[in-house]
């Protein structure tokens, strides 16, 4: 029995509701499908998650058993700015251009960038502003919108990058502090745009998890472990 089993019998018992009950709830005709997700035999899938949640009158994030103030979003390239768009407050015209509506809070614990694109007025993020008009691109665009209260930053690149320019992270982390936020950049000189990539350079890699690991244990997000020290090579 898996761990989202358990919980959501508790959660289900909690409510005082029966299978059945339940079953009715999510719109199934039988009790068979929630019996088979309390004994292990069925896995939830993830776009029946939120509709659970609801239905056992909880968050998505404590059905899965997450605690939301560890929850941490991390992202390389075009995923570093979805992750920067995530982690930044909320500004009009940036959700009339990617959502429909505004999102829920809270924010992330932290944010994590592996070479993550930080500027759209960079000639190497033309594919993703260049076509907006300036206003728009602005909106959007996260070296404008840096302000205090922000999450604590891990920015990491390689100092080879010919793809995306590292100074570009090395500005953000810089300006993150600036604004009286928690960041840190790691440059791993010698790297190219590949630096993260396990099997390109395992050393680089297990150098970058380390640092970043460090970084979630100081600001208090992550739990130390002896693991942290044994890393992956050994």
């Amino acid at each position: 029995m898996s761990d989202l089993s358990t919980r959501v019998r508790l959660r289900r018992e909690q409510l005082g509701l029966s299978q059945e009950e339940l079953a009715r709830r999510m719109g199934y005709r039988s009790r068979s499908s929630i019996t088979k997700l309390e004994k292990g035999i069925n896995d939830l899938p993830q776009s029946k998650v939120e509709e659970l949640a609801q239905a056992l009158e909880t968050t998505p994030a404590a059905l899965l058993g997450l605690d939301p103030a560890r929850i941490t979003v991390a992202g390389s390239d075009a995923g570093g700015l979805m992750a920067l768009h995530v982690a930044l407050p909320d500004h009009p015209a940036r959700w009339s251009l990617f959502r429909k509506k505004a999102p829920l809070p809270p924010g992330p614990a932290a944010v994590a960038l592996f070479r993550g694109v930080c500027d759209l007025t960079a000639q190497s993020a033309f594919k993703l502003g260049g076509m907006m008009p300036p206003d728009q691109r602005d909106a959007v665009n996260p070296l404008r919108r840096v302000q205090r209260g922000l999450p604590p930053l891990f920015a990491s690149h390689g100092g080879r990058d010919r793809l995306l320019p590292w100074r570009n992270s090395e500005r953000l982390a810089e300006l993150w502090r600036k604004k009286k936020n928690r960041s840190r950049f790691e440059l791993l000189d010698v790297a190219d745009h590949t630096f993260y990539h396990f099997n390109v350079n395992a050393a680089y890699f297990e150098q970058l998890l380390n640092s970043w690991s460090a970084f979630m244990v100081e600001q208090g997000i992550w739990e130390y472990n002896e693991g942290m020290d044994t890393g992956l090579l050994g």
